[in-house]
């Protein structure tokens, strides 16, 4: 009898497999359908929140800003900052809303199922995101996507009884495919998933990455027609070796000199807005994450409320402060006319005052993410340090719109490597989301390999300069 049954098992196993597999694979194909609808949803959404609070029904953020005045604009921010507060304190009056790093935790480590109401949660706290952002105020709204694929794919996982490492590949490709499909960085989604979300790059994540934002991403384009999401228009290869032929031994000489100035400066500018926006979100989850007693969700309401205030309060000089930052890539690209023209006060002020109004904003305990304030900041140091050659060196006479556009792009990417700790993606990503010309992208590969190499530099110097713990104390 024994040996009778034994050749039966290797062909059990691989039934199994089979069958495995071929549940694994209708779970990516379910994830990827949700992660496309779920962009599409959030981009119509937002759309309708900045129609609620500026009258505008516009794809372009910074359009519908022109179209309101001055004291609709602020009074835009705190509203929406009141109606986030208020739904925030009652999202946490028991509990904390998970994140997509909590929800992944869960999947791995725990054996019974979330609640639903922690899942709903979660779709809400997305929703809340994309308001409070429409509304004005200053942090990325990039999370928003990501959450509400997750909750749904983690339902979705859970109902086909996958394994908890598949599970977690697939909630974590779902999120990525999300957050890719509402800026069509399809690409960008696999750097994502495998860089950011997982910090682990192997096949089969970069495969499952690959399949769920192939079928999100072409979902979206219904909504947004693929085009780019910040479109940045260069010459050709040809056309720019003509240029560059034409330029004299100085302008070479500010051009490189500029390159190198934005490299650096988007190293330590970068390291300075993570710490400060990451110091702001552990004070936000020490004090924020669940707030049981009235006391608790008034401070929080209120904090959130003088979030919003100071917000508008400042963009009132400075506009592009207003939502997460997309605006002012827009802006330095050529595809919107600011309200305020751009100058080096400008670029000097969004570089200064983002990355604190975003910290104050994740520090009141509002929930969003760093990748469009971080690209904002780099591209508006970039502005900066290419108005300041045309200012400060005398025979500089190279076209400043193109230049502007050029280091911006090179700005943001930098500084959105070094907040992310990805270079991959941050190449990836704005590359993906400008839809330039191949020669720029050595020069963003460059410039960002080298921006994360000082940035460790920097780490790993300040590091040395603690001091060693006394083992007697």
């Amino acid at each position: 009898m024994t040996k009778a049954s034994t050749p039966s098992q290797p062909n059990a196993q691989q039934h199994s497999r089979a069958s495995s597999l071929a549940t694994y694979v209708l779970a990516l194909t379910l994830c990827g359908v949700v992660s496309g609808g779920v962009g599409a949803f959030m981009i119509l959404f937002l759309r309708a929140c900045v129609w609620v609070f500026f009258g505008t029904w516009n794809e372009s953020f910074m359009v519908a800003l022109q179209g309101a005045n001055p004291t609709r604009r602020i009074f835009a921010v705190i509203i929406g900052a009141a109606c986030a507060s208020a739904v925030w304190a009652w999202l946490r009056r028991t509990e904390s809303v998970l994140s997509v790093a909590g929800l992944l935790k869960a999947t791995q480590y725990t054996g019974a199922r979330l609640a639903p109401r922690r899942l709903l949660a979660m779709i809400a706290c997305a929703l809340v995101q994309v308001m409070a952002v429409g509304a004005g105020n200053s942090f990325g709204r990039e999370n928003a996507p990501r959450q509400m694929a997750a909750a749904i794919s983690y339902a979705i996982t859970t109902r086909l009884r996958i394994n908890a490492q598949l599970a977690r590949y697939a909630i974590a490709a779902s999120a990525g495919a999300a957050l890719a499909a509402v800026y069509n960085t399809p690409i960008a989604a696999i750097a994502f998933t495998a860089g950011v979300t997982l910090r682990q790059y192997s096949w089969k994540i970069c495969t499952s990455a690959a399949y769920v934002s192939a079928i999100a991403t072409p979902i979206v384009w219904i909504v947004n027609h693929g085009a780019p999401s910040t479109p940045l228009r260069f010459p050709s290869a040809g056309q720019m070796l003509q240029r560059l032929e034409q330029i004299s031994t100085l302008e070479g000489i500010v051009l490189a000199v500029i390159f190198v100035l934005v490299i650096v400066c988007s190293a330590v500018v970068g390291i300075i807005m993570r710490q400060l926006c990451t110091g702001a979100t552990r004070y936000a989850q020490r004090h924020y994450a669940v707030v049981s007693t009235r006391q608790q969700r008034a401070l929080m309401m209120v904090t959130m409320l003088s979030a919003g205030t100071l917000t508008g309060c400042v963009a009132v000089i400075i506009p592009q402060l207003l939502g997460n930052g997309k605006n002012t890539l827009d802006i330095l690209y050529g595809n919107a006319t600011p309200i305020v023209a751009i100058s080096l006060a400008v670029a000097c002020g969004v570089l200064v005052l983002k990355p604190l109004l975003t910290a104050y904003s994740l520090r009141a305990g509002m929930i969003g993410g760093l990748l469009m304030p971080s690209a904002s900041v780099g591209a508006s140091l970039g502005c900066a340090l290419c108005i300041a050659a045309q200012w400060f060196v005398p025979g500089f006479t190279l076209p400043i719109a193109p230049l502007i556009a050029a280091m911006a792009l090179i700005g943001a990417a930098c500084v959105l490597a070094v907040t992310q700790r990805s270079g991959i993606f941050a190449t990836v990503f704005l590359i993906e989301l400008a839809h330039v010309n191949m020669w720029m992208w050595l020069l963003v590969g460059i410039g960002v390999a080298c921006a994360v190499l000082f940035s460790r530099y920097i780490e790993q110097w300040l590091e040395r300069q603690q001091p060693e713990p006394n083992p007697t104390k």
